[in-house]
């Protein structure tokens, strides 16, 4: 059943999701939870998700779930200048809590303060001047700000780190009261004046990330002083369980991308342009990983297909995204690695328009859409020329009618001479519909229709 705090963060990520849902929809979001079944109501009718909804899929805009979801009582974020951090820190209600602090300046020293926004305003209360290298460790007290408590009784303060010149990396780092490196940090808005950036927030272990982080926007990071780009992004925010959007992380289009936001449950939006690498990008940077890069996100509802493009290695990109039901052209055309792209995204009901060229993927592992059970569409864009670097395509075990399938075969590529692919759908409700006539429409391009079990497995095993 999980923990008190455990429900509890499940109820606010419930809220957040309904609250970017309404806004999606055309609605406002109002100030009361209790007022949230009147705003749907007050929506306009419809019935559902079709094809011909240009918003279904889409993915959210961060900025519109930010105002959405941003609890009301929370201290304001200030806006920073370049080279300043903020941090929204919350105490709970009689205690204290725990964070530290880090950079590795240029030979210079660093600020941090701690203090509150007033309109609009950061005033700092305490302000402490540090030598580059050295920590900043404190356990903030409740008792020590009671000016700065909020609607629900909890404090919360707002901690700045400033630079002079220079801000080559900057961390948060383990307490010795916290040695897990988790804490209270609720929101980060900083500008890095291309000058360096923040260490990652998340972790692949057991410990080290930051679940409590829900809000992220950081400008103009850089991996030092020449202007670079972030060296890597990968598992940036891997396991922040609580992130829910994040409005910017700067310049990173050339990094690493695999495992940026895996396991972070609760997001529901992030900035698109961050992970577009462009046509006009090296080859170097092409090559790209973005394995991992929203594995279990359970809550995000659309993805950009320019999140796809130019990125060599897919695998696992999409697995475990459960609230997911439209992909718009997912773009394959550089892939080598698919394996698992979709795997475990139970509510995806229509892939459209798929951009293979001739892609030149050589590992796809396990079927990338068997058994989906939402799975009712799936097409191909157009291709000018024949498919050169064609694999089998398995969509059984799905949810497609007759129609369904038709479709599919109908926007299948014509395979190029001396290529062989099957498209295996057995255990469709419109499987057994199929004429010959049908399924003409797929071996007239060159594939082989699988529509039985036993007969998948005698191709397998012969292949």
């Amino acid at each position: 059943m999980g923990t008190t705090a455990e429900k509890l963060q499940n109820i606010l990520t419930a809220k957040a999701d309904i609250g970017a849902a309404i806004v999606e929809k055309g609605g406002s979001v109002p100030v009361k939870f209790i007022d949230y079944g009147k705003a749907i109501r007050a929506l306009p009718a419809g019935g559902g998700p079709s094809a011909a909804d240009e918003l279904w899929g889409t993915p959210a805009d961060p900025e519109k779930v930010y105002a959405a979801t941003r609890p009301a009582h929370w201290m304001p974020m200030p806006e920073p200048a370049p080279l300043e951090i903020y941090f929204l820190f919350e105490i709970p209600a009689g205690g204290s809590a725990a964070i530290a602090l880090k950079s590795n300046t240029a030979d210079e020293a660093y600020e941090v303060s701690v203090g509150h926004v007033t309109d609009g305003a950061y005033v700092p209360k305490n302000t402490f001047t540090l030598a580059t290298g050295v920590t900043w460790e404190a356990e903030l007290a409740a008792a020590d700000y009671p000016e700065f408590s909020v609607g629900d009784s909890t404090v919360q303060v707002m901690i700045r780190m400033k630079f002079t010149s220079s801000a080559k990396m900057c961390q948060v780092v383990k307490h010795p009261n916290n040695p897990d490196r988790d804490c209270n940090i609720l929101e980060v808005n900083g500008d890095m004046g291309s000058k360096g950036y923040l260490a990652q927030m998340g972790s692949t272990t057991s410990a080290g990330k930051l679940t409590k982080l829900r809000y992220f926007k950081m400008k103009n990071q850089n991996s030092a002083t020449t202007g670079n780009p972030i060296l890597t992004v990968g598992s940036y925010f891997a396991y922040c369980t609580g992130l829910i959007c994040v409005m910017d992380l700067g310049q990173p289009t050339n990094s690493p991308l695999m495992g940026t936001f895996r396991g972070c449950s609760s997001l529901i939006a992030y900035p698109i342009e961050t992970f577009y690498v462009s046509d006009d990008a090296t080859t170097v940077n092409k090559n790209n990983s973005g394995s991992r890069l929203f594995e279990g996100c359970k809550s995000m509802t659309g993805v950009s297909p320019r999140t796809f493009k130019n990125m060599v290695n897919k695998s696992q990109m999409l697995m475990g995204c459960e609230a997911l039901t439209r992909l718009i052209g997912i773009d394959i055309s550089n892939s080598s690695n698919i394996s698992k792209i979709t795997a475990g995204c139970l509510g995806l009901i229509s892939v459209e328009n798929i951009v293979v060229g001739n892609s030149r993927v050589t590992s796809h592992g396990e079927p990338i859409f068997k058994g989906l059970p939402s799975l009712r569409r799936l097409t191909f864009a157009p291709m000018a020329t024949a498919w050169t670097r064609a694999f089998d395509l398995n969509i059984s075990s799905c949810a497609f009618n007759r129609a369904g399938l038709v479709e599919c075969f109908s926007s299948l590529p014509t395979l190029a001479a001396g290529n062989t692919a099957s498209i295996i759908v057995y255990g469709n409700p419109g499987t057994a519909d199929l004429t010959a006539a049908d399924i003409a429409i797929a071996t007239a391009k060159g594939w082989t229709v699988v529509t039985e079990a036993l007969a998948e497995t005698t191709a397998e095993e012969g292949s």
